[in-house]
């Protein structure tokens, strides 16, 4: 007998460790952690064909033809104020007609130039009150379908890129890919029409898509796609989904990667930058905004090229947008009458492999559902179990230790993060180091914590803490739900998740209890109490009677009190011990594995997407922040399953000494690890302004002032490695438009005859003259040279009061567009302080060489008060944004390249900046040059 009960004993003893895969169940995590951060930070180098629907396939041949047409597209930076953009949008046309006159019946197809439009759009420019004046060149490609009713699918992107970069994911991709879906459509007749719109002017204020909604084709359009770019390169991500009814259609795309997060933060403003989705989506149509979302530290700049792209990147966005208007604009789609009409979606994938779609009222009912009826249910299976059945009675001690471990993890990553940003704030633009500090610091100062909480009160009941966790994901579940009903935000998705599975693993603690198995109390195998001091006749008179006496659970979460107040180990059959690890491994699923894998999406997702951002001028709290979110909210989960496993030894003497010397590691390459690398390089604004109305000497001279806006500790850093800024002090100030930046300026190097002829003082001319027989109106003529874009600037002391107005009205633009006595162009009223103007003059032929200049009239039809004699003052600028990319030791040699495109000053920033930095352009003018009135 005292042999069974030794082996009973060891039974316990083992049963009581049950909880030892509860570590190599972490190290999964952790493995999964690598997994997750590996498919949402690292370029695609090659994806296989979609392994579903073959007709959503793009097999080699369709990716050669792509990756062609985007070689042509993006061969120079094409921005609207360039000669390359009409190469370009030549080049479209020609391609579209091309692939049109490949196919025997094209009676359903037609291209269309939209050359006669024009957008005039009050809002905020520069931080101050404008309006911009506008003049497209939109290319239609529709092919008519089937059914030829007006529930069409518009498919959308803007051929034009900003001055700085060649525009290859930016958005030349999308371009690419639309030429493709022409053919593939023409070939495969959809049973709705399809309208490609190849728009620009994209890149100064989404005008493309302002201008398609005043075309007749928008009437046969219900639904539409967006694609563009907010990084340069990876894998593309659903952004945004209009409605749950065109989610639908991107459901089962594979692969699936995209999170209704993203939405959430466009919706409420985190993220400032738009797309056409904004456009479209505001005119009531429904669709989907598909882009690419990585790395931002190449975004708009040179690296934005044909060699930092891969074809992996131009399949993925290929196959996903294919399936996406196949659906769109089959015959099976439901008609937008339907309930889900006005209904938003919720979306996200997981670990890129899955997508899930869910109306968002099916997700409020089930979130409502969740809120109000799992306290309910817990609730009162907790009294049945402790008044009623009285088989469970709840420990008094060891109600703070998870409320403790989520403060000292706060708290912890708080003052890593202070440290971090003393040190070396700048490393994760382009280091992973500090996602790992992080995490393993909330690793290690949680086992840490829990280990003294251990040793302060050994053995606590782990339902304890499962409680707690259900309690704080309720709260945060009933949170989500007022938002989601409030503001349709459907981003609260992982708390509900959290908190069910919180919910169902504490059920899972409560089933011993409510299926009446028992927990057999015997003294003679108690291993803790007041006294271990049986003899062996107390053993050999244990009775264990029939099997299923015995406890079903081993090493269980809570202890089990005997008759006489000591507390033993409940022993366990085989087939019970069994019962017991299942639901201990159900439980880690439902609350650690699922969840955890959401939070680690979302917090690799932000630093993905935003560590680059800071250079833009954002915030170091959104990556640090979502970064130290995510560790939190993957290491409290794990709470319970630590606590058990410290209980039963916990971690052994070597692998402490490991993993603080990785973690020590870690901590100094962190703090001494230079921020930028040439893969990653930091960004800076450039802008060269002539301005020859300021009365500071500097800027009398042809240079001007080169200015270069960044992040404070590095751009003087970088000034000083220009030839032209050596031996000078640049003048650094904080830049308006954001804390985070400096702009440094120094004088510029003369862009004279390279952007056109003369010196710059010649190439924009303003005149004003007043209207006699309309008193306080004046005609303003604006003549600038060599370029499609211009501003008229109107001094703040024109208007001395909140109360004062002006009327502006556009009376004549380059190249051809005459509105005298015209009601086309609306008039604008209003403080405006700056207005920029956009004509469609061929740059290529000579149209915009200032011979015909921009007229506006100016008038004070309410006759509020306007100080005139500040009205003089009146000013007007000329963009120049054509640059052809050339550097080599010559830059100073006026004797050579002395054809347009050539930006001395920014060819001298190209070629000498660091390897570690790039630069993209500050505004829509790489030199501005700025004149006053001419008398």
């Amino acid at each position: 007998m005292q042999i069974c009960n030794r082996l009973i004993a060891v039974a316990v003893g083992g049963c009581r460790r049950v909880s030892a895969p509860i570590v190599v169940s972490i190290s999964i995590i952790l493995l999964q952690c690598l997994a997750i951060f590996k498919t949402y930070t690292t370029e695609v180098d090659s994806l296989e064909q979609y392994k579903g629907d073959k007709s959503s396939s793009i097999n080699d041949t369709a990716l050669e033809s792509i990756w062609n047409d985007l070689q042509n597209i993006s061969a120079q930076p094409h921005s609207y104020n360039s000669r390359a953009h009409e190469r370009v949008r030549i080049f479209l046309l020609n391609r579209l007609n091309q692939i049109a006159a490949g196919f025997s019946d094209t009676s359903f197809a037609e291209i269309i130039e939209d050359n006669d439009s024009f957008v005039l759009t009050p809002g905020v420019i520069d931080g101050k009150d404008g309006a911009e004046y506008f003049e497209g060149q939109n290319i239609y490609g529709v092919i008519r379908g089937k059914n030829n009713g007006n529930s069409g699918v518009l498919v959308s992107g803007h051929y034009d890129s900003v001055s700085t970069s060649f525009g290859t994911t930016d958005d030349g991709i999308a371009i690419a890919i639309m030429l493709f879906l022409f053919k593939h459509f023409i070939a495969n007749r959809p049973d709705n029409t399809i309208v490609f719109n190849f728009n620009t002017g994209e890149e100064l204020g989404l005008h493309g898509a302002r201008l398609f909604l005043k075309h007749p084709l928008l009437n046969d359009v219900t639904y539409f796609l967006n694609m563009d770019s907010a990084g340069a390169g990876g894998r593309s991500t659903m952004h945004r989904a209009s409605n749950f009814e065109v989610l639908t259609a991107f459901a089962g795309v594979h692969p699936a990667l995209g999170s209704v997060i993203m939405q959430d933060i466009f919706k409420t403003g985190v993220i400032k930058s738009m797309t056409d989705f904004s456009i479209y989506d505001g005119a009531n149509l429904k669709g989907l905004d598909m882009a690419y979302y990585k790395p931002r530290s190449r975004y708009h700049t040179p690296l934005d090229n044909i060699r930092s792209t891969n074809r992996g990147s131009v399949r993925y966005l290929a196959q996903s947008s294919l399936r996406a208007v196949t659906k769109l604009s089959s015959g099976s789609t439901a008609n937008l009458t339907s309930e889900n009409a006005q209904d938003n979606g919720v979306f996200f994938d997981y670990l890129g492999k899955v997508g899930v779609t869910l109306s968002m009222k099916a997700f409020i009912g089930i979130s409502l559902s969740a809120v109000i009826l799992g306290p309910l249910a817990l609730g009162g299976l907790l009294y049945y179990l402790i008044f009623k059945k009285k088989s469970l009675r709840l420990e008094r001690g060891g109600w703070l230790r998870f409320p403790g471990t989520l403060v000292v993890l706060i708290l912890a990553n708080y003052f890593l993060l202070r440290i971090i940003s003393v040190q070396n704030r700048d490393v994760i633009y382009s280091s992973d180091l500090p996602v790992l500090a992080i995490f393993l610091t909330s690793a290690v100062v949680s086992v840490f914590f829990l280990q003294i909480c251990e040793i302060i009160s050994p053995g606590v009941s782990s339902l304890n803490t499962l409680v707690e966790l259900t309690l704080l994901y309720w709260l945060l579940a009933l949170v989500g739900v007022i938002y989601q009903i409030k503001m349709a935000l459907g981003g609260s998705y992982i708390f509900i998740v959290q908190y069910i599975g919180s919910l169902l693993a504490t059920g899972l603690e409560l089933i011993p209890y409510a299926k009446n198995i028992n927990t057999y109390s015997v003294d003679s195998i108690q291993l803790t109490g007041p006294d271990n001091s049986q003899d062996g006749d107390q053993r050999d008179s244990l009775d264990l009677g029939a099997a299923s006496d015995i406890s079903s659970e081993c090493a269980p979460l809570l202890p089990v009190d005997t008759p006489d107040g000591s507390t033993i180990a409940r022993a366990c059959t085989i087939s019970n011990q069994a019962i017991e690890s299942l639901i201990e491994f159900a439980q880690f699923i439902f609350i650690s594995l699922i969840p955890c894998v959401l939070f680690l999406q979302m917090g690799f997702f932000a630093v993905s997407s935003l560590r680059h951002a800071v250079a833009d001028g954002s915030s170091y709290i959104l990556p640090y922040g979502a970064v130290s979110f995510a560790a939190i909210m993957v290491l409290l989960p794990m709470t319970p399953f630590i606590a058990r496993m410290l209980r039963t030894g916990g971690l052994p003497f070597h692998a402490s000494i490991v993993i603080a010397l990785v973690l020590c590691a870690t901590y100094v390459t962190t703090l001494a690890r230079f921020p930028f690398t040439e893969q990653y390089p930091i960004k800076v604004f450039y802008e060269q302004v002539i301005d020859f109305t300021s009365a500071s000497s500097d800027n009398f001279t042809d240079g001007g002032r080169t200015i270069l806006t960044g992040i404070p500790n590095y751009v003087p850093t970088i000034i000083a490695d220009i030839p032209s800024a050596k031996r000078i002090e640049p003048t650094c100030v904080s830049f308006p438009m954001s804390t985070n930046l400096n702009a440094c300026s120094y004088p510029g190097l003369s862009p004279a005859n390279y952007i056109a002829p003369g010196s710059p003082n010649e190439w924009i001319r303003v005149s004003m003259d007043e209207v006699s027989e309309s008193p306080w109106t004046y005609i303003v003529k604006i003549h600038g040279t060599n370029t499609r874009g211009v501003e008229l600037i109107v001094p703040n002391e024109v208007y001395p009061s909140s109360g004062s107005t002006l009327q502006f009205d556009i009376i004549q633009a380059p190249g051809g567009s005459n509105y005298t006595n015209s009601d086309n162009v609306p008039s604008i009223s209003g403080q405006i302080h700056t207005m920029e103007l956009w004509a469609r003059c061929d740059l290529s032929v000579g149209q915009c060489d200032g011979s015909v200049p921009f007229v506006i009239r100016i008038s004070n039809p309410s006759g509020s008060q306007i100080d005139y004699e500040a009205f003089q003052n009146i000013k007007a600028a000329c963009n120049y944004d054509e640059w052809i990319p050339r550097a080599g030791p010559d830059l100073n040699d006026e004797s050579g390249y002395k054809e347009i495109g050539r930006i001395p000053g920014l060819d001298e920033v190209f070629h000498y900046m660091p390897p570690w930095a790039t630069f993209l352009k500050r505004t829509h003018g790489l030199v501005k040059v700025i004149n006053g009135l001419q008398t």
